[in-house]
C-alpha cells in the first residue's frame, strides 16, 4: 500500500503504466509514459501517443521538422540523416521550433543520447559533407 508519493514510487508507477500501455498494444499507436511531477500526495505523468507510419512513430519532433526545417535552410529529407561534428556521428531526429538557439534535435549514433544543435551548425556540417563528397567524386 502506498502511503506517500516519492521518486521510487513514481519509478514503479511509470514502469507499470508503460507495461500496461504496451500490453494494450493499440494498433498504429505508440504510447510512452514520460516525466512526472509529484508531491507527497499526488503525481502527474506525461503520456505521449503518436501514430505509427511504416513502423516509425510520428512524434512531435518529427512532424515539427517537416513543418519548420526550412527556417534553418534545411530540407525535409534530412530527417534521419547522419552528420559528423568534432569526430562524432549524430542523426537528426527532429526539431523544437520554440528553441531559438539550439532547435535541431539530434541523437548520438554510438549510444542514442539526445543532443541539441543550432540550425546554422547543422547546415554547415552538411555543406562541408557535400563539399568533401564532391571533391572525392572528382578524383
Amino acid at each position: 500500500m502506498i502511503t506517500e508519493i516519492n521518486k521510487n514510487v513514481c519509478d514503479v508507477l511509470r514502469q507499470k503504466m508503460q507495461e500496461t500501455l504496451d500490453e494494450m498494444g493499440i494498433q498504429g499507436v505508440e504510447a510512452k509514459v514520460g516525466n512526472a511531477v509529484y508531491n507527497k500526495q499526488n503525481v502527474v505523468f506525461k503520456v505521449t501517443l503518436a501514430t505509427v507510419v511504416d513502423g516509425v512513430a510520428q512524434t512531435r519532433e518529427k512532424t515539427d521538422w517537416a513543418r519548420c526545417c526550412h527556417r534553418w535552410g534545411l530540407e525535409k529529407d534530412m530527417l534521419g540523416k547522419i552528420f559528423k561534428s568534432v569526430g562524432v556521428d549524430y542523426k537528426i531526429v527532429g526539431c523544437n521550433p520554440k528553441a531559438h538557439k539550439f532547435p535541431i534535435l539530434t541523437e548520438r549514433v554510438s549510444d542514442g543520447k539526445r543532443y541539441k544543435h543550432s540550425g546554422q551548425a547543422v547546415k554547415m556540417y552538411f555543406h562541408i559533407l557535400n563539399e568533401v563528397k564532391t571533391q572525392l567524386g572528382n578524383k
